[in-house]
Order: structure tokens, then sequence, then C-alpha cells
């Protein structure tokens, strides 16, 4: 018999806070690592020519891209499965401002 009910949302494998330092935008890892976003932007992924290769069977080989977009950072999402930004979950693309929340499964 199958439950009935909602179902309970994944966790999230790997969180990042936007940040922007003199003109510099970063991510910083749930580690605690920055990460620079170039001008050609971040890929994150399982796949491991990602800039940020994620340890997560659920994630897809390119799960998403961050680029830098003059004073906001845009998010693509690339993978099946969406990523979040604070949260709620973005199909396509969304914006990011400093201190928001992205997270891929």
């Amino acid at each position: 018999m199958r439950p009935t009910g909602p179902r309970p949302e994944a966790e999230p494998s790997e969180s990042f806070v936007t940040a922007a330092v003199s003109g510099s935008w970063y991510l910083e890892a749930g580690s605690g690592e920055a990460i620079t976003v170039t001008a050609r932007g971040v890929v994150l992924g399982r796949d491991p020519s990602c800039d940020v290769v994620l340890d997560d069977r659920t994630a897809s080989q390119r799960q998403a891209i961050v680029l830098p977009m003059g004073p906001r950072l845009e998010v693509l999402g690339l993978g099946r499965n969406p990523i979040t930004v604070d949260g709620e979950p973005v199909k396509g693309r969304a914006w990011l401002s400093p201190g928001q929340v992205l997270a891929v499964p």
C-alpha cells in the first residue's frame, strides 16, 4: 500500500550563499569555501569537468550554471531536478542578489 499525503521534500546536497565583494561575485559553500564566479560563469554538477563537482547521485551531470550579469547573478537550471533559490524551486532561470541561498539537489 502506498502512503498518502504530500511527499517529503528531499534535502539539498549542497547550498551556496551569494556574496559580492569589491565588484567580484562569489558563491560561499556550506564548507566555508569561497568560489569566484568568473566572467564565463561557474558550472555545478556531478561531471568531473564541472567547476564545482557535486557528490550526489540525484544531481545531474551539469545541474546549473551561475553567470555574472552586472549587479546580479543569473542562475540557469540545466538538470531534471530543480534547483532552489531561498527555498523556492526554480524552473529555467532566476536572478540572485547578495545574500540569497542557491541550493542544488
